[in-house]
């Protein structure tokens, strides 16, 4: 018990940090700015869900562990982050300026619409040819592709390798 309470409240506290910096930040947000906030909310929300559940975890059974451990995680992560904001602010100031995301967002109006359009639609398109096709939702295991994977066209098989660095980049 004492480790969900510990939980709870290192992760309250990474969430306060979070929001003041979010609130610190916002209307000069950069990119490295949204990874701090993304990696404090993950170590946030997710740790302050599981430090709710006081039974046994799926992964790990919170209830006795050692307070002081937990806390140095949480101040692990915090120094990492701290980290990364000061090599970001002082080690790398002339593209500073280039990742600010109404920068950013600035560059990406000026994209070919259409491109991105066709982009879009041919992964979405993609999908719908891998399931009704192959059969195919997702990600494929090691053993499923073992098993069927000499039967997929080439094609295939290698656009499944880009599909993901695709649509992460289309949708960025």
């Amino acid at each position: 018990m004492v480790g969900n309470i510990s939980i709870l409240l290192f992760s309250f506290f990474f969430i306060c940090i979070v929001t003041i910096y979010l609130f610190k930040k916002w209307p000069d947000l950069d990119v490295i700015d949204l990874y701090i906030i993304f990696v404090g909310l993950h170590f946030g929300l997710s740790p302050f869900i599981r430090g709710l559940h006081f039974g046994s975890d799926v992964i790990f059974d919170f209830r006795n562990s050692n307070p002081l451990a937990l806390g140095l995680v949480f101040l692990h992560v915090l120094i990492i982050l701290t980290f990364i904001r000061v090599f970001s602010l002082y080690l790398i100031p002339s593209i500073v300026n280039h990742l600010k995301i109404r920068h950013l967002i600035a560059l990406w109006g000026q994209a070919n619409k259409y491109i991105v359009l066709i982009i879009c639609f041919w992964l979405i398109l993609f999908q719908f040819i891998s399931y009704y096709k192959y059969g195919i939702i997702t990600y494929i295991t090691p053993d499923d592709f073992e098993r069927f994977g000499k039967h997929l066209p080439y094609w295939y098989t290698s656009m499944r390798t880009i599909y993901n660095v695709i649509a992460f980049c289309t949708f960025l």
